[in-house]
């Protein structure tokens, strides 16, 4: 059991670190994220920059409690905890965005396309994956050997990095328009 709670939180931790790395690569794409709030999930312009900053360093705390939590069990469940509840939030974000047909891009990982039934499922399935690790770690998990964490660690790594491109994984298998159509 141990090994897939230590295999959920280092997902997550991917999914996370990779979602905080998208909003700030650069001053451009963080500006973006800030000034798609409004639009996206109706943040009043003005509470725009701290609502931006207060989710990436969320994000940033949660990837960090993630990782730390598999060698300090203490952190594990406050990172699963923490993961589980912006999930929540960003999963009934992107469910509202899609009911209001918002057509401004989701800027959740740095990206430029409307949030969609990929994005619902991404998260709804990362959700799980926090529920899932939290109620794993609640059945009382034995810490195993670093050797096999690290191992379990990479599984789950590999994982997000899966899901993290969900969306283009998915595109691949879309039939290409006809010539001259984009």
């Amino acid at each position: 059991m141990w090994y897939l709670t230590v295999g959920c939180q280092s997902l997550l931790a991917v999914v996370f670190a990779a979602s905080t790395a998208g909003k700030v690569r650069g001053r451009q794409t963080y500006a973006d994220f800030r000034r798609s709030l409004p639009a996206t999930v109706r943040i009043p312009a003005g509470l725009a920059g701290a609502v931006a900053a207060t989710v990436v360093v969320a994000e940033a705390a949660t990837t960090a409690a993630l990782l730390a939590g598999m060698w300090l069990p203490g952190l594990a469940l406050a990172g699963l905890a923490s993961a589980g509840v912006l999930l929540a939030v960003f999963t009934v974000a992107v469910g509202s965005m899609i009911r209001r047909r918002v057509r401004e891009p989701c800027r959740c990982f740095g990206g430029d396309r409307p949030a969609g039934p990929v994005h619902l499922a991404r998260n709804a399935g990362l959700l799980a994956v926090a529920v899932g690790g939290a109620l794993l770690l609640a059945t009382g998990p034995v810490p195993a050997e670093p050797a096999v964490a690290a191992v379990a660690a990479a599984a789950g790594g590999t994982a997000a990095l899966l899901l993290v491109n969900l969306e283009d994984l998915v595109s691949l298998a879309r039939p290409l328009p006809p010539a001259g159509r984009a």
